[in-house]
């Protein structure tokens, strides 16, 4: 006899959940603009309650941060805080690159050529929403391989996040797309030509040139491995 297994309906508010944070990730609801419980519920059909409950959670995301008698924004980063989170993604996604290498270096390399070939694709066509999507899934491949979960874990904390800041950065400039790729590329041949090394300085440029475009392009001590 087979066993059907009757999936539970996703609670109003994890349905809200889900519905802000992909609004906030694909750039709908930009850097800091107002999050209104009364309008989101309106648009989504529901009560106030499961809205105001998503964004109590969104805000443990650090997505959103709430100002006493101003109201529910969508997060932005001061220099430090862009200075920090660049630190922490270079620690973790190197460490995550140098253990996936070391436990699961073939099924890394295979799933790093088929992305960096649908990037290609989606340059060529110009789907821009697609190529954010694959950039996303290049450097979660790190941690898919990497064979710690806490370390996968700690990655997770910061993914909306980093998902959200590649919309602003690349949406107003185009032409990042063709150096975004590039720096994808070398990163996947340098890794198949087993050059570890020169993988993790090319990452460590590719995080430096994104926290130079999230403080408006300033000039900027260099993000380098060694030094973290």
């Amino acid at each position: 006899m087979t066993d059907h297994k009757i999936k539970k309906p996703k609670s109003l508010t994890l349905l809200a959940l889900e519905k802000i944070r992909a609004g906030i990730t694909n750039g709908e609801y930009p850097l800091g603009s107002p999050l209104y419980e009364k309008a989101l519920a309106e648009r989504f059909g529901f009560s106030k309650t499961p809205v105001r409950e998503a964004l109590v959670q969104l805000q443990r995301e650090n997505l959103v941060v709430v100002q006493p008698h101003s109201g529910t924004f969508v997060f932005e980063l001061a220099d430090k805080e862009v200075t920090e989170l660049c630190e922490l993604r270079l620690i973790l996604e190197s460490n995550a690159l140098q253990l996936a290498m070391r436990r699961q270096s073939g099924r890394l390399l295979v799933e790093l050529d088929g992305i960096v070939k649908r990037m290609c694709e989606a340059i060529k066509n110009q789907h821009t929403e697609q190529y954010r999507r694959l950039d996303g899934q290049f450097h979660a491949a790190f941690f898919k391989h990497c064979g710690n979960v806490y370390l996968a874990g700690a990655y997770s904390m910061i993914d909306a996040k980093l998902q959200t800041l590649r919309v602003s950065l690349i949406a107003p400039i185009p032409s990042l797309l063709d150096i975004s790729l590039d720096e994808h590329l070398r990163i996947a041949n340098t890794l198949k030509d087993d050059k570890i090394e020169v993988a993790l300085k090319v990452l460590s440029e590719h995080i430096k040139r994104a926290r130079e475009l999230m403080r408006g392009l300033r000039e900027v001590e260099p993000v380098t491995v060694e030094a973290l």
